[in-house]
């Protein structure tokens, strides 16, 4: 909490404790501070919301701030405690993308993204050894419960139906759009420069395995790794829940401004269900958020309304990483 009449607020720098964002709008100016996944309210130590990994961590409130360890330990943005920060990348700007401006312009966004692939393979080399000292902390120290289910099978499940469901219901047009988006993102490169410098690294200390590195920039978005803007949706029919789902909010509908993901599914079932109400909205987004994290929020949505109705939505009928409650 800030002392009256001893500190300033300045328009030009608007990060606070930990370099998070503050907002002051919200509450005030400094008692609120936006940790991406969710916000902090500095004056009681504590966050508003529920920690999105607040299963893997019972022994823990869900509001919790730093595994109530603030003197050892920082808060990562907002989910568990860690010894070691990770650090962010910079953003690349699009260049071969529609609407990404004059020539100039994208001449311009592509002297800065050449300029930002060597500090963001330094922060690579950094996130990667950030991930081996907190990862081997939780592991001697107890600190954390891994659930293999939840942490690999259920997302490997996940990534393959995404997969399915983007080449089934993605137009072919669009598709190979999204292909030569990826073909021309900075980041294959990174991915690429990655798997080179590691390869050295092991050859160099005669290992033969390359060093695992957590922080590796995917090159699909239905991978889930990749990072972006991305959100949860509800499709509705005749007021009943049908489905939830995932979307990209970089990609949206002209003509209604919904993910054309979402849009995609209410046509098709406006056209099955012609005498019935069909209705859609995003329930959830984020602009920085990985498929991972968004997936999870999904199958806690999922998760939520099985236990409260004893059955899955129709649209999501055995849903990875989602079970009916035993009686």
């Amino acid at each position: 909490m800030l002392q009256p009449n001893r500190n300033f607020d300045s328009q030009e720098y608007r990060y606070g404790f930990q370099g998070q964002e503050i907002d002051s709008e919200l509450k005030g100016e400094g008692n609120s501070v936006n940790y991406k996944y969710r916000m902090h309210d500095p004056r009681v130590g504590r966050f508003f919301a529920v920690d999105p990994l607040a299963h893997q961590y019972p022994w823990y409130s869900s509001y919790q701030f730093a595994g109530n360890k603030v003197i050892r330990f920082v808060e990562l943005e907002g989910l568990e405690e860690q010894i070691s920060p990770y650090l962010e990348k910079n953003d690349y700007k699009p260049v071969f993308k529609k609407g990404s401006g004059s020539f100039l312009q994208r001449l311009d966004n592509a002297s800065y993204n050449i300029l930002s692939v060597i500090p963001n393979l330094g922060v690579d080399a950094y996130n990667a050894s950030s991930g081996i000292i907190n990862n081997t902390y939780w592991m001697f120290t107890g600190q954390k419960q891994y659930d293999l289910h939840n942490d690999l099978v259920s997302p490997t499940a996940a990534y393959f139906t995404d997969n399915i469901d983007y080449h089934l219901e993605t137009p072919a047009l669009q598709q190979l759009e999204d292909t030569a988006e990826i073909l021309t993102d900075m980041r294959t490169i990174e991915v690429i420069a990655n798997l080179v410098l590691s390869k050295k690294v092991s050859s160099t200390t005669y290992k033969n395995t390359t060093p695992k590195n957590p922080v590796y920039t995917v090159l699909h978005k239905n991978d889930n790794n990749y990072v972006g803007y991305q959100a949860v949706y509800q499709i509705k029919i005749d007021g009943k829940l049908y489905k939830y789902g995932k979307a990209d909010m970089t990609d949206l509908s002209k003509t209604t401004g919904k993910p054309n993901r979402l849009q995609s599914q209410i046509n098709t079932l406006i056209k099955e269900n012609p005498t019935k109400r069909v209705s859609g909205n995003v329930i959830y987004e984020n602009k920085n958020i990985s498929t991972l994290d968004v997936k999870k929020i999904e199958t806690k949505a999922v998760q939520n309304y099985v236990n409260k109705n004893g059955k899955f939505p129709k649209g999501n009928q055995n849903h990875p990483g989602v079970t009916i409650p035993k009686e």
